[in-house]
């Protein structure tokens, strides 16, 4: 039964690997990278029914980084709750 003892150490192996890099992706925060061009938007504010409040108080309008459990924002962070 050398085959079994073999096949159940890979097993083992893989399977503490794979636990770690689950953790990994868990916790890191860049899992999407949005890029927002704030220039290009506020040229187009005026012919938009956005209000100049919402814009600078709305994480929507902000380059940021999403994890599974946190937004970041690497540039600026905005006035408002989110």
């Amino acid at each position: 039964m050398p085959c079994s003892a073999i096949t159940l150490s890979l097993a083992t192996i893989c399977a503490v690997v794979s636990v770690a890099l689950l953790a990994i992706a868990f916790g890191t925060d860049s899992w999407q990278y949005i890029k927002v061009n704030r220039l290009n938007i506020e040229r187009s504010l005026a012919r938009s029914d956005i209000s100049p409040a919402e814009f600078d108080d709305s994480g929507f309008y902000r380059t940021r980084t999403k994890g599974l459990f946190r937004i970041c924002y690497p540039e600026s962070k905005p006035k408002g709750g989110r």
